[in-house]
């Protein structure tokens, strides 16, 4: 799942939280243009905003290739 870290409703923190509740093999790549202070779970690979094109399929990628920690 690729998802930005701050929107309405429903922050980026939040729907992984949600999503791990119901599916725990989803992979979750979470981008932003706030860096600072931020601290996501172990399991979410995180870029900055804006991406270039290689640098978020290279992020896609490492998230489909890895597991959940301690699988």
């Amino acid at each position: 799942m690729l998802s930005d870290l701050l929107m309405p409703r429903m922050g980026g923190q939040e729907l992984h939280r949600q999503v791990r509740q119901e599916q725990i093999d989803t992979r979750f790549v979470c981008i932003s243009g706030f860096t600072n202070g931020t601290e996501l779970a172990s399991d979410v690979v995180f870029l900055g905003k804006p991406p270039r094109a290689e640098t978020l399929y290279a992020a896609l990628e490492r998230a489909l290739e890895s597991g959940r920690p301690g699988r």
